[in-house]
């Protein structure tokens, strides 16, 4: 017979994945990018944090300057996310 409130470890998907996964499932307006950023992304026709790391930085240089890209690559990895080239 057990005793006390000892709850055995979940298993499964960890916490941080799931706060990730509610992350990329997200609209991009929670990554509270500027105007200019915000803007390249809706040209780009990207609505989610997940369909940025669907496209190749190259692809989304098409629709973004140095400055747009570079501060969507600097909250991503704020969020531990990495557009698809950054990780080779």
């Amino acid at each position: 017979m057990k005793t006390g409130n000892h709850n055995p470890p979940r298993r499964g998907i960890p916490p941080s994945q799931i706060i990730g996964s509610a992350v990329l499932e997200s609209k991009t307006e929670v990554l509270n990018l500027s105007k200019h950023a915000s803007a390249c992304l809706k040209k780009a026709g990207i609505v989610y944090v997940g369909d940025i790391l669907k496209i190749t930085g190259a692809h989304l240089r098409v629709y973004c300057d140095q400055l747009a890209f570079s501060e969507i690559k600097k909250t991503l990895a704020e969020h531990g996310l990495h557009i698809a080239e950054d990780l080779e």
